[in-house]
This record gives C-alpha cells, structure tokens and sequence, in this order.
C-alpha cells in the first residue's frame, strides 16, 4: 500500500493508474464471527487500487485540503444498508466525481452500494448478491473497461465473489473463485506487475494468503497460497523494502504478531517474516508515521490501543509502541484529518458506538483519543471527501444497527503560512526578476488588485534594498519602510489559485546589493475565510544578496504544458532587429529568427524570446571569426515546446545553416554536452582561429523549484559558405 504524508485519498501519479501502485484509504475492517468463540472479534483491511480512485482526481484533496488546528466533526448521520454490515468502501460507482459507498452485509449475503450526491448525503441502498457471508470488500477495475467493479471474501464460502459494474451503480452478477478456508478479508493490487488487478486474501481457518492473479477479463487464476502466521484475520499491501515490488503483511491474531511477506513481482511472494504486536492483533494498516519515506505498520488489539511498528526501508520493522483508543477497536485507518501533513489515526470501536481520532506528530507518536459517536458496533471505517470541500469525512459500517454513518469533517482552520519562495538567499551577477511565493493554502484573491487583503496587490509584497549606511532597517510591513531603506516598486503580481502560488515581477532584474522582502501579514493577506498571514502577528522575511559575479548562462526555459505570465518587456533589454538573419537546422526541422540580446549585469534575459533564437551581444556575431553564442528556449511561456526543444537529439555532423544577407554559413556540430547554469567556460570560450557558433538551452526541468538543472551546449564549426 503506497501511503504519502499529505493526505489518504491519493493518486501517486498519472502513471500509476491501474497499475502497480496501490494506496490507502482504504477501508479497513472487521469481521464478527459467532461461529468461532475464541475470536469473538476479527478484523480486516482493505485497500482501494489505484483504478478505483481513476474518478477521485475531481476531489484535489492534495491541494485544496485545509490546514486544521484541532480536528472535529458533526453529527453523524445514518442511511440504511443490509444486515450485519462488516465493511465499508469508497469509489465512484457511477462515474459522476462524486464518492459513493459499498458494504459487505454478513448476514444477507449482499453489497449495499450507496451513491453520494457530493454535499455528504447518500441515496437508498441498492442491493446485491454474493456468497454466503461476505466478510470484506475490494474495490478495482478488473475487466479494464474504466468503471469501478467490487469484490468480497466469503468466509464460510471458501471463496470470493467479484461483481463487475457497469459505470451507471449497477452490477453484473456474482462471479466466485476458491481460496483458502475462513477468508477473512481481501485487497486488490498487481502482484505481477502486468497492469491488470489480482487479489489478495487473508484465510484465518486455512492460516494462509491466497492470491489470485487476474486476466484484465475480470476473471482470474487458480489461488496459490502462501503461509502466514496464526489465524490471519486482515491483509494490506505495500512496498516494505523499497524496491517497486507490491509486498503484504497480516496480523495473526493467534500468534500475538504481524507478518510481513515480501513480493518479487511476478505474483509470488517470500517467507513470511513476523514482528511483535501484543494483545491480540487484528487489523492492520500501512502509513509514513515519522516522515522518513519508509512505510510503517499500525494494528490495533483487545487492549484498547494501537500498535505503531515504524519501518526501516529493508522489508523489517522496530518494537512496537502503543497508544490508547477507545473500547474495543475494530478497524483502523490512516489519513491526515487536520491537513498538517502528518498522518492521523482513525479506529472503529466496536463497543464504544464511536471512533477515535489520533493526530499523528509526524515523528512517530500520536496524541489522546478524541472520540466522536457513531451508529451501534462500527466495524470498519473509510475516509473519503464526501462534501467536496477538501477535507477528509469519515463513514463507519453498524454491525447491530445495520446502516453506515457519516461524519463530516468541521475542522477549525489554522492562519495561512508562505511555504517556500523561489528566492536565493545568494545571488551572484544579477538577481531576479520575477520570483515566486507559495502558501500554505488558498488565499483571498478578489476581482482586481486594489484590495488591501488580494494576494495580487503589489503592496503586500515590500520589497527593500539597503539605503546609504548599508544597512536594511524596516523590519514589518505595518511598521513601512525605514527612511534610509530603499523600496524596489513590484510592478505586478499573479496568483495560480491551484498551487497557491504567487508570481511576483518587478521592474527589472535587482542590481548588486542586500534585499529584504516582506509578505505582508502585519497589514494584509487572507485566506478564503479571511484569516491573516501568521492570525497577523508577522510577516513573512526573506533576506538575500546580490553580488558581482562573472558571467552566467541564461535562463532559457519555462515550465513545460504550463502558460507563465510575463510583463511588458522592460526597455533597457529590448532585442534588436537583425535584418535578414535567419537560423536552419534541417535535422530538427527548424527554422527560426535571430535576434540580437543585450547583456546587463553580466548576463542576458531571454524571457521574450518567445519562438526566435537570440545572439548573444558580447559574443561574435554569427558568421564572423570568434564564437558566436545563440539561445534558444526549450519551452516557451505558452508552455509549448520551443525552438531548442529538441537540440539535445543534435550529433557530430549535423548542420546548422545561419542564413544571412542572401548567404549561407554551414556549420557542422563537432560537440555536444551538459553543464550546470554556473558553467560558463566551454558555452563563452573566446576562439579566434576560426568562426564557431555555440547554441545553448535548457535540460532537466525541476518541478519541485520551477528551475532547469542544465544547460545543452552544441559547438559547431563553419565549413562551407555558399550563396542563396
């Protein structure tokens, strides 16, 4: 079970979608057996695939989750499903962005399939039928055609029960497959890494793991069993040793631990190896406790508490710590319910008629209980946003008052933050002229940007340099700039609502000198719920430098499939005009203007070049003895690619073809090569022995800083002039 830090409900990436990535949330359950009196209570997990969360990208928990200080919840409110509710799921069964909800009803033999409308309410339960006393539910797609099927473990069947649906809430009838005996709980992932969903089992009676390995049909292989501990009551997946491979584990209830069987990516899977886990373990869940990117166990247990095993990215686990629940624990499930970025515990317990609510530190541990009241013996829980505002809801399966509850979550939001700022703290040449500032969530951003509390007011972003005594002495934007300080004027400001980003412009690229900016929170910026930067109490200060420097490379590209603003081209770097001057390069299909880029402050600003190349002035002009430098960008600011987009695919003996006043200088590559922007000796060599031409653009865009990480230089060498 792949699990992240930010939020439960996750996609890993695009590419992971019905593949080999599986992720939390998850429902995570527990089985009443009356049949077997030593296990009065017996728990299960499951794990929603990637596949079935194809239609939550609508939901953007990641990004639209809002930061809590406390965590709290409404009133839960009931809807109806079948008898003996022992699982609960999440998905979208009708395809219409909203998440919607599944049980596996013990006692009549059916899933209760429950669509949302979105604002947290459920319609009437749809009924179907499976085996005899389904105890668990998965969720996948596993005929590939793109809408969300179901399947339950049968414990008293030997077998599991796969329903494919058809996109509109319905479903096919049951299908079943053997496995082992007493199967307790299931989960689907891709054991054998072929991009088609397999199923997992965990059989308490037979003391093994049966995996059935699907067809893409929505059938599936004969079980191969593999042994685990005493009476294995729940399963989930993961990778504990960090190799890309999905692995499980599973609590023994009868053996006082928790299996780990490590998976080699072909449907097998290693001897299990056991961890303690005291007093009873019946339910297990995976998460990264203590932010080390390391996945991590919890179980809970007849004692009233959790088990925290922490990971240490070989497959193995450390002693296991506790922490108290309420009464009775009977499933338990990870998320982050206060959108700190630390994951929070949530059990079901069974005879409390309530959840516990855990927040995590993010180094391990976790906080008192906080128990909130829900319908008679839950069972299981799940999260989901069932309102679609951003924040993780809770739904609980009832097994003695047959019906699901819903919690919404209430929490109590917390003041905004910056979380990052594009600017150096050193800079050498010249600094910027644009930057960028994140927060921590969605901020007040009105029509306009006059408003003193807009994001985009150019006032809430002072910026300042050191006046004559060399010192920077404003300290806050409410206390304005200090005399001798001087202001450098933002001429604009543009906020991306979805990152939460602002891109600051200022007049032109900051000189040599020492720089303060100042966020403004003392006097300005708000969330949504108009809550100050920092509840007002500070602003947020960034100090940095700008010193002389040799010269650098330019900056020649921007974010690729992503439109950035630009302002109005100052007039101190305006290009210049070459007259009938063109640029070919017939391998790439190229063709291309040139225009001449003045140097300032040791560099040169190609931001506007937006589909012609520009000569580097400073360099030799093209077709002249000397080396001639022209840059090019790679992506433009349309986010398109550029005309350098492909200069990394030039080898030895390509052409480049300067044409020029009814002319054509051929030049031939004699070198290709990769450098950090910092390197400038090989891109500005100074050659007089013949006439070069060096073209330069960016390679290896950084999502994480909105930055290349090199530079492609092509060194070519003139051979032939010829006449139009």
């Amino acid at each position: 079970m792949d699990t992240f830090p930010q939020q439960v409900v996750l996609l890993k990436s695009a590419e992971s979608i019905g593949g080999n990535c599986m992720m939390p949330p998850c429902r995570l359950k527990i089985i009443l057996n009356s049949i077997f009196l030593l296990m009065l209570v017996l728990s299960m997990v499951q794990i929603t695939p990637v596949s079935a969360l194809i239609n939550y990208t609508s939901f953007a928990i990641g990004n639209s989750l809002v930061a809590c200080s406390s965590v709290a919840f409404g009133a839960a409110k009931n809807f109806g499903v079948g008898i003996y509710p022992y699982s609960v799921t999440v998905s979208d069964f009708n395809g219409d962005g909203s998440q919607d909800l599944a049980t596996a009803n013990y006692q009549s033999h059916t899933v209760s399939i429950l669509l949302g409308n979105g604002a947290g309410s459920f319609g009437a339960a749809t009924n179907f039928g499976v085996a005899t006393f389904p105890s668990s539910i998965a969720t996948g797609d596993f005929n590939n055609d793109g809408m969300q099927d179901v399947a339950t473990s049968n414990f008293l069947s030997n077998n599991v029960s796969v329903l494919l649906g058809n996109g509109t809430g319905s479903f096919s009838a049951a299908t079943n497959f053997g496995i082992g005996l007493g199967p307790y709980d299931i989960v689907a992932g891709d054991f054998n890494s072929d991009g088609m969903q397999d199923l997992a089992t965990a059989n308490s009676t037979s003391n093994n793991i049966s995996i059935l390995l699907g067809d893409g049909t929505g059938g599936f292989s004969a079980a191969m069993n593999f042994g685990a501990g005493l009476n294995p009551s729940s399963i989930a997946i993961g990778d504990f040793n960090g190799d890309g491979r999905q692995d499980l584990t599973a609590t023994n209830g009868g053996m006082n631990n928790i299996s780990i069987l490590l998976g080699d990516g072909t449907g097998s899977f290693g001897p299990s190896t056991n961890f303690g886990a005291a007093n009873f373990p019946f339910f297990v869940a995976v998460g990264d406790f203590n932010g080390d990117g390391k996945q991590d166990l919890t179980a809970n247990n007849h004692a009233d508490s959790v088990a925290i095993l922490l990971g240490n990215g070989t497959g193995s686990f450390g002693t296991a710590t506790y922490f108290g629940v309420g009464i009775g624990p009977a499933a338990i499930v990870v998320g982050d319910l206060n959108g700190d970025g630390k994951q929070d515990l949530v059990t079901a317990n069974l005879h409390g008629d309530n959840v516990s609510v855990l927040l995590g530190s993010g180094a391990g541990s976790f906080g008192a209980a906080t128990n909130f009241g829900v319908g008679t013996s839950p069972l299981s829980v799940a999260v989901g946003d069932f309102n679609g505002d951003g924040k993780l809801d809770l739904a609980t399966a009832n097994h003695n008052s047959n019906n699901i509850s819903i919690l919404l979550n209430t929490c109590n939001t917390v003041a905004p933050t910056v979380v990052s700022t594009s600017l150096l703290a050193s800079n050498v040449g010249t600094g910027p002229a644009t930057f960028t500032v994140t927060f921590s969530e969605a901020v007040n951003n009105p029509a306009g940007n006059t408003n003193k509390d807009d994001v985009t007011n150019p006032n809430n972003y002072l910026l300042v340099n050191t006046g004559a005594n060399s010192l920077v002495e404003t300290a806050s934007c409410s206390g304005g700039v200090v005399a001798d300080d001087i202001r450098i004027t933002v001429t604009s400001v543009i906020y991306d609502s979805g990152t939460f980003t602002s891109r600051v412009t200022l007049a032109s690229a900051l000189p040599p000198g020492k720089y303060r900016l100042f966020v403004c929170g003392t006097t300005s910026i708000v969330d949504i719920a108009l809550t100050p930067l920092n509840n007002g109490a500070f602003d947020y200060i960034f100090g940095f430098v700008v010193t002389p420097g040799s010269l650098s490379l330019p900056d020649t590209g921007f974010a690729p499939n992503r439109i950035t603003s630009l302002s109005a081209q100052p007039s101190n770097i305006a290009y210049m005009k070459l007259d009938d001057i063109w640029m070919e390069i017939p391998a790439l299909n190229v063709k291309a203007n040139i225009v001449g880029v003045p140097k300032l402050n040791n560099t040169w600003d190609v931001d506007w070049l937006g589909n012609d190349t520009g000569w580097l002035n400073g360099t030799a002009f093209p077709s002249w003895d000397g080396n001639s430098v022209i840059t090019g960008h790679v992506y433009n600011a349309s986010g398109l690619p550029g005309p350098f987009a492909n200069l990394k695919s030039l080898k030895y003996g390509d052409q480049i073809i300067i044409h020029l006043y009814g002319g054509q200088y051929i030049f031939e590559i004699r070198k290709t090569l990769l450098v950090r922007p910092g390197t400038t000796d090989y891109a500005l060599q100074h050659l007089e022995d013949n006439s070069f031409l060096t073209l330069i653009t960016c390679q290896g865009y950084n999502e994480k800083n909105n930055s290349y990480r090199f530079r492609r230089i092509v060194r070519a060498v003139l051979i032939e002039v010829r006449d139009e």
